[in-house]
């Protein structure tokens, strides 16, 4: 089999597994939200927000995000623009997300005058991974600071944890919910980040979010410690 061949055989059957695996886990999984009364009114008033969560937690926050439809967020996702991107551009798109194509890494400028443009017009929440798409793991890199500080928009920190799930060996030690799983998500408070904020203190800032997001990790492991 020739090499294009066998990545048009891998890309033609992402698309069904991953959606199949996502009908799976929002129909079978049980999900619970800790301190989502921090970011009910700006959902209420239909505010744009931008959800900050570790790469490794992607799937069990992002089903969150669709969740929150129901409540009047305007979900997105930035998803690259590569060929690996298309699976799951099409099924958030299909799910009712708006979906950004572009990367940090790789159209740093145009990503986030796209990011931009969706929070300041069509009033969208990007969910971003701070320590994405490369790592390090737990690393709080200043972008999402840069584009709260552009749009006035809050950083939401959260993070997740399930009870059952698959690890893998990867940068993130990504982590798969399997169908049938608690999904627990903790909330932190909105962050804000005024305008004349100096490259000085958002870095200062990306630490203390940081920590936030792993004690809010922490936060969310824990309900699974104590059953």
């Amino acid at each position: 089999m020739s090499k294009s061949l066998k990545k048009r055989v891998k890309y033609g059957i992402a698309g069904p597994i991953l959606h199949n695996y996502l009908s799976g886990l929002l129909r079978t999984s049980k999900r619970s939200t800790q301190g989502y009364d921090r970011v009910e009114k700006l959902i209420a008033d239909r505010q744009a927000i931008i959800p900050c969560y570790w790469h490794q937690q992607n799937i069990s926050c992002a089903i969150s995000l669709l969740d929150w439809r129901q409540y009047g967020l305007k979900a997105g996702f930035l998803i690259s623009p590569s060929n690996d991107g298309e699976a799951p551009a099409k099924e958030f798109a299909r799910r009712g997300a708006a979906v950004i194509r572009g990367s940090s890494s790789r159209t740093g400028a145009s990503a986030i005058r796209d990011l931009y443009r969706c929070i300041k017009v069509d009033g969208i929440s990007p969910a971003n991974t701070p320590d994405g798409p490369r790592g390090p793991i737990y690393e709080y890199k200043i972008g999402s600071l840069m584009l709260a500080q552009m749009t006035g928009a809050p950083i939401v920190p959260m993070a997740a944890a399930c009870s059952r799930y698959w690890q893998f060996n990867s940068w993130d030690k990504f982590i798969l919910p399997k169908w049938f799983s608690h999904i627990v998500l903790a909330i932190g408070e909105p962050v804000y980040v005024e305008k004349n904020r100096s490259m000085t203190e958002l870095e200062a800032l990306a630490k203390k979010t940081g920590a936030q997001l792993m004690q809010l990790t922490e936060q969310a492991e824990s309900h699974f410690k104590k059953a």
